[in-house]
């Protein structure tokens, strides 16, 4: 045992020997390769002594994707952190469309019979009518009879304005076609002297009093509208004044051409006095913008300025300590105003760079193509500069808001 130890000794002895004439490269530890000084000292991370390496000895092994800055150049990249965690995703969406008439307030007045229009009261196009107000006279012997047999099961029901067809006059063959509703008569197909057969449309009357707001959504747009979400609505021939909206109705297919999917919303459409005159403030056929703002709760979700897209992939740079910075790629999911979605490489208690992560990247880029290694000296400092200044005119981190292809009438 004693031979054992003394040639233990000797040989530990001499590797010292050996060692002391050699120049000290730098200080580093093992477990975060990334921590290095030009002095002895201990891991900013766990404290652990730095192992000294010697010229011709090889360096602890570390991540390609590990980044390390000096205290210099973070504070030339103005680098900043922030920690992932699980939040609500807000996102404003802009949609533009126009107004239309509601189809189940939409009602036509037909012919009941073979006959010839008489008279007509003012229902040219445009014009407001009232529900039971007589429209059209027609002269139909063939209606009478149709009336024998069709007759009301009570004497109380003899006139009501449930039947389209009044004779009001003295020839029993003349009949008064009545308005099954009130509204404004869209739609015009009768003249006086008209012959007209059973089943012809005469007229068509809209009541104005809810419109539908139609717009398009592209498929990226979905997951951020429902039915009964509320949206503000601006019409430019009426500056100044939002109108609610409530959507109503989403439309189960997908255009294969466009990429978009049809929606509808619910609009009140309140009267107005004009230089004495009572009219509906909204207009059929209007354009008018909307813009709604959707609230997922409880999401994993990091900055937006914290996701670079080099090469069409996502990245993050996390912050691992000691001014280490690991390249991390990322899957998304849904983007809001400030903030994504993260489905995957992110996880709840990360710290991500949301400023100075552009020019990180560029460095990174710059110090592999030139195959050297970032020790935090001087010449990493003066580069540090360098891209700091080509900052002020280069572009910032590319931001795919939209997919290629089309674009809707205002962007989301």
């Amino acid at each position: 045992m004693g031979m054992i130890g003394a040639t233990v000794w000797d040989i530990a002895s001499a590797g010292a020997a050996q060692k002391e004439g050699r120049k000290v490269v730098i200080y580093q530890d093992s477990m975060h390769p990334w921590v290095k000084s030009d002095h002895p000292g201990k891991c900013t991370i766990c404290g652990m002594d730095l192992t000294p390496i010697y010229e011709g000895e090889k360096p602890f092994g570390g991540n390609d994707n590990i980044m390390v800055l000096s205290s210099n150049n973070i504070t030339v990249l103005n680098v900043q952190t922030e920690s992932v965690k699980r939040q609500s995703l807000f996102r404003t969406s802009r949609v533009a469309g126009t107004l239309e008439a509601n189809e189940n307030r939409k009602a036509i007045v037909a012919a009941p019979a073979p006959g010839r229009i008489q008279s007509m009261a003012d229902a040219y196009v445009g014009a407001e009518v009232e529900e039971g107000q007589p429209l059209i006279t027609l002269f139909s012997p063939e209606l009478l009879q149709k009336r024998l047999y069709f007759r009301p099961k009570t004497a109380n029901q003899l006139g009501s304005t449930n039947d389209l067809a009044q004779s009001t006059r003295s020839d029993p063959f003349s009949n008064d076609l009545v308005a099954p509703q009130s509204g404004v008569v869209v739609e015009r197909k009768a003249y006086i002297g008209q012959y007209v057969t059973e089943g012809d449309q005469l007229l068509t009357i809209v009541d104005e009093s809810t419109l539908w707001f139609r717009f398009d959504l592209y498929e990226h747009q979905l997951p951020w509208f429902e039915i009964g979400q509320s949206i503000d609505l601006v019409v430019p021939a009426i500056p100044g004044k939002v109108f609610p909206a409530i959507v109503s109705f989403i439309e189960p297919t997908l255009d294969a051409v466009t990429r978009t999917v049809k929606v509808r919303a619910d609009i009140n459409n309140p009267v107005v006095t004009v230089n004495g005159h009572r009219q509906r403030l909204l207009k059929l056929g209007m354009y008018a913008e909307g813009r709604v703002r959707a609230d997922i709760p409880d999401v994993l979700a990091v900055p937006r300025t914290a996701i670079l897209f080099p090469g069409g992939s996502a990245y993050a740079y996390v912050d691992k300590g000691g001014g280490a910075y690991e390249r991390r790629r990322v899957e998304l999911g849904r983007q809001g105003d400030e903030l994504w979605e993260v489905l995957s490489g992110l996880d709840e208690g990360d710290r991500v760079v949301k400023s100075g992560n552009v020019l990180m990247d560029a460095q990174a880029q710059f110090e592999q193509g030139n195959g050297s290694d970032t020790d935090g000296g001087s010449d990493a400092v003066d580069r540090a500069e360098t891209i700091a200044a080509m900052a002020k005119v280069a572009p910032t981190a590319i931001d795919p808001v939209d997919p290629p292809g089309p674009k809707n009438l205002t962007p989301a």
